[in-house]
């Protein structure tokens, strides 16, 4: 089911000739975060960012949070998994999971609780994984040479 959604991918690792692969910035500590906290591991790690700002956001008076939309994702010989966050500073909240093997996108219990202006629909969390299961690269590291300048706005956008 397609959805009005728009979004785009902005991947937050870079690789220096196909190894020593970093993760970078806001996005990075919560991703430390998550491994000391949790059993998952990454090695992608990827933000979306959504054309509508009061997606995933709380009103806070006149303002909204700064909830950011983090994917961490495991990419093995056998599968990708995608677990998607709503993600403050360096802690969050599991919004949902899915493996490209496995059919059903798991919703978590606490983003069903969570209150916000503009929640994702499972329908729309399954567009944005299907979007990724349909071509990993989007959510692949920025591939740097040494010597060679910085890669700036490789962002891939819904098709």
């Amino acid at each position: 089911m397609q959805t009005d959604l728009q979004f785009k991918i902005v991947s937050h690792m870079t690789m220096e000739n196909k190894s020593n692969l970093q993760s970078h910035g806001r996005p990075s500590l919560f991703a430390t975060w998550v491994t000391v906290r949790t059993t998952l591991t990454y090695n992608h790690l990827v933000t979306i960012e959504f054309e509508d700002p009061t997606i995933l956001q709380q009103r806070k008076g006149d303002s909204l949070t700064d909830f950011h939309a983090v994917i961490l994702a495991e990419q093995t010989e056998e599968d990708l998994m995608l677990s998607l966050w709503a993600a403050k500073e360096h802690t969050g909240l599991l919004i949902a999971m899915q493996y490209r093997s496995g059919e059903a996108v798991e919703i978590s219990d606490r983003y069903k609780e969570f209150v916000s202006d503009r929640k994702l629909t499972e329908a729309e969390i399954k567009e944005i994984f299907d979007y990724i299961f349909a071509d990993p690269s989007v959510i692949y590291p920025i591939e740097l040479a040494v010597g060679a300048e910085q890669k700036d706005d490789i962002q891939k956008l819904p098709a």
